[in-house]
């Protein structure tokens, strides 16, 4: 039996990796993440760096398109729609370590941990977390020493949804416009 996620909220891309970072350290490990590292600084390994390899509109949506009108809890005069629009993003994550046996190892813990938590990335906002692929490994020697490298890449989705406040003339006005279509 197939268990479907309902995100509670919207959540965008920088959103989503806050949380993970959080969520990494509250688990209890110690090898941090970074968007920007400065890898050089051999204090720093092993640890994880991710990046925008590609974002594209989801399913043909080129354009934002009317998920619902809601009224203004603030103001009763007043409309909200809700415009929405998905994305597909690949992620790449690369681990960086000083030995191939510690960049394996974190590999490991790193995967286990976004299999673990897929299902709470989901339901905070994240409408699709796959794993895509492993690219080969790396050693890189642009430092003063070797530095070990594991390439994950994974598949996100994101709507991002944009309010406009509409007023009550303009809702009826949109509502006829729908009508006539």
């Amino acid at each position: 039996m197939e268990t479907r996620y309902r995100s509670e909220r919207s959540l965008t891309l920088s959103g989503f990796f806050d949380l993970m970072e959080t969520l990494w350290q509250k688990c209890g490990h110690n090898e941090p993440i970074f968007r920007e590292p400065d890898l050089t600084n051999w204090e720093q390994y092993p640890c994880i760096t991710y990046h925008v390899v590609a974002r594209e509109p989801a399913m043909k949506e080129r354009k934002p398109r009317q998920r619902e009108t809601i009224p203004d809890p603030d103001n009763p005069d007043r409309f909200i729609t809700l415009l929405g629009q998905m994305f597909d993003y690949i992620i790449q994550f690369d681990i960086w370590a000083k030995a191939h046996r510690q960049a394996d190892d974190l590999l490991d813990k790193f995967e286990d941990f976004i299999l673990i938590y897929t299902p709470y990335f989901m339901q905070m906002g994240v409408n699709q977390l796959v794993f895509e692929r492993q690219l080969e490994d790396q050693v890189v020697t642009a430092w003063r020493d070797p530095v070990v490298n594991r390439r994950l890449q994974y598949a996100l989705r994101f709507e991002r949804i944009t309010p406009i406040v509409l007023s009550q003339i303009e809702r009826i006005l949109i509502d006829a416009d729908l009508d006539a279509q």
